[in-house]
């Protein structure tokens, strides 16, 4: 049974050669489910779903991947050729995470649509969490100072958090009454959950309309077209009196109300047509 969290190590958030966007992508392909063999993990997973995980565009995913494979924290990247012309979904190759420095992350908070500074600032406060109370107690000057982000930053970014409940933050008074810094709660992602199936549905229901909106539209230009074609047909097509071999048609198409003995002579004779067995 696949874990709720993923296990992610200390030193990537102390790297400073990795960005927001590298540090996104890093996490998200180690939360993305995989085959787990000789201390290697392989992750199949598309750029287009990593950027929509991630918040960003598929340019970024790939300058980013591009840089995490020239650091070592991608070892491989292959891809498979699924028929003579076409090739497959890329195939990551990652260290497994081992040791004792390493902090965990839910694997739900990637769907939740969070921007690249969200998340940088939600796996800080991961890192920094009691692995056993989900508790830490970091200022906003500390945060500013670890991430290099602005101290107005982390704080517009954490009451970001808190207002997404994956946090919560509770005032700590001191004996002398005043209050100490913020301490903060890493809270489940249950809540989060249920929006996300709200989305999704009211989401169903916009594609739906618009679905039903397009076909409306389609079924009207067909019969448009059919209307305009039956009176194309009728003025031009089928003419009465002599029959006319029109080169528009591919087979001769003749409106003679008449017998069969006196078709076949009028075929003969006015048409200078073979005579066909009929």
């Amino acid at each position: 049974m696949k874990s709720r969290f993923v296990k992610l190590p200390n030193a990537v958030l102390e790297d400073s050669r990795l960005g927001k966007s590298e540090l996104a992508v890093f996490a998200c392909l180690h939360a993305l489910s995989g085959n787990v063999y000789m201390g290697e993990k392989q992750v199949k997973a598309s750029r287009k779903l990593i950027a929509s995980y991630c918040n960003i565009s598929v340019k970024t995913v790939t300058k980013a991947v591009k840089k995490l494979r020239e650091l070592g924290y991608i070892k491989k990247i292959r891809q498979y050729f699924v028929d003579a012309h076409k090739l497959g979904t890329y195939i990551y190759i990652l260290n497994v995470v081992k040791g004792t420095k390493y902090f965990f992350v839910s694997r739900d908070v990637f769907k939740m649509g969070l921007s690249v500074t969200q998340l940088y600032v939600y796996m800080f406060c991961c890192k920094c969490a009691d692995s056993k109370t989900r508790r830490f107690w970091n200022s906003y000057n500390d945060i500013s100072d670890k991430l290099g982000i602005s101290r107005s930053g982390a704080i517009n970014t954490v009451a970001q958090l808190v207002e997404m409940k994956l946090i919560t933050q509770i005032k700590i008074i001191k004996k002398n009454g005043s209050y100490s810094d913020n301490h903060y709660i890493i809270n489940p992602i249950e809540n989060a959950k249920a929006k996300i199936r709200k989305k999704k549905s009211l989401r169903a229901v916009v594609k739906a309309q618009v679905l039903y909106i397009i076909i409306q539209a389609l079924n009207h230009i067909a019969y448009i077209i059919n209307l305009f074609y039956q009176n194309v047909k009728q003025k031009f097509l089928f003419i009465g009196g002599s029959p006319k071999i029109t080169p528009l048609i591919l087979v001769p198409t003749f409106n003679i109300y008449r017998k069969r003995k006196p078709l076949r002579l009028y075929l003969k004779y006015r048409c200078n047509l073979e005579i066909y067995e009929f």
